[in-house]
């Protein structure tokens, strides 16, 4: 099978990879354009897909050198949430190897600065917000903004799972706390940016969901 579009394979590796895996029945492994691979549950996914996206990764990463891949994101100014882990943290390090400014802010300021050690001499900044307060998610754009000179794309990545209970045992507290992290600040985070991105002359903003939204656990 082959996909209309054979640029640059966007691959996001989520740290729930091997439990992402084994809520699908049929995965695909896609690279340059083409899927690469295919197995079911309990095959070995999870290595084969971090197999397949290393490789992916490395082909883009010499073909951009050779200048046979147009590195599209280029200089481009983008603004990330929940970047210091997991999927926010692997779509940090993509938009850093395409060339893209980011000002990535999140929950975990250990791990943030870690990653802004890991990147340092590109450019990155790390800013520790707390999502569900308005005044954090403004100082953090704010931040952003005085880094990079504007805002041309947003990545809401954050995102928490925190209970691992049964609907019945959920508090309100819990419930509380997962609706603000998970879809209100990414409403306070688009209403801060989208200003920016329309004084920008228009940009793209990316809002990642969870697979719970297809599978429940427990």
């Amino acid at each position: 099978m082959e996909l209309a579009d054979k640029g640059v394979a966007l691959v996001v590796v989520a740290s729930e990879l091997e439990e992402v895996i084994g809520l699908c029945d049929r995965c695909l492994t896609i690279a340059d354009g083409q899927i690469v691979d295919e197995f079911r549950r309990g095959e070995g996914g999870e290595d084969r897909v971090l197999r397949a996206v290393a490789a992916a990764q490395a082909r883009t990463r010499v073909s951009a050198q050779k200048g046979g891949v147009p590195m599209i994101l280029a200089g481009k100014r983008v603004y990330v949430t929940g970047a210091a882990t997991g999927i926010g943290r692997a779509t940090t390090a993509y938009l850093l190897d395409q060339g893209a400014g980011v000002s990535g802010c999140g929950l975990d300021g250990e791990a943030g600065r870690a990653l802004a050690l890991e990147h340092t001499g590109r450019n990155f900044r790390f800013t520790e917000a707390d999502p569900t307060r308005q005044e954090a998610v403004q100082a953090s754009v704010s931040a952003a903004v005085a880094q990079l000179g504007g805002i041309d794309a947003v990545v809401n990545c954050a995102g928490i799972y925190d209970t691992g209970k049964r609907l019945e045992d959920v508090s309100d507290a819990d419930w509380d706390r997962t609706i603000a992290v998970n879809l209100t600040a990414i409403f306070r985070v688009c209403r801060a940016t989208l200003p920016l991105l329309r004084a920008a002359g228009g940009g793209s903003v990316v809002n990642i969901a969870s697979v719970h939204a297809e599978a429940t656990v427990p």
